[in-house]
């Protein structure tokens, strides 16, 4: 079975061409009380901002020493322990 894809409508669509059903979305559970992602968020926004500034530095052409002080801050990052429970 082969499938189309309109491009008027942006629609895949059946060999027969009614369209395919749109999926609802799933519901969300809302957290428990006193767990919220705060705690991941953080060290994961510092974790891609030091791989942003790693690959600026490289494509700079930075020595790479310089590239290697966000490399490194990367691994010490995921070094840190992490509760398993978050």
């Amino acid at each position: 079975m082969s499938f189309v894809f309109d491009l008027a409508t942006r629609q895949w669509l059946h060999p027969d061409g009614t369209p395919w059903p749109t999926p609802t979305p799933l519901p969300t559970m809302p957290p428990w009380p006193g767990q919220t992602a705060g705690r991941k968020r953080s060290p994961a926004l510092r974790d891609f901002a030091l791989g942003v500034a790693a690959l600026e530095r490289f494509v700079r052409r930075d020595p790479m020493r310089r590239t290697h002080e966000c490399v490194f801050g990367v691994l010490a990052l995921e070094s840190e322990p992490v509760d398993p429970c978050l």
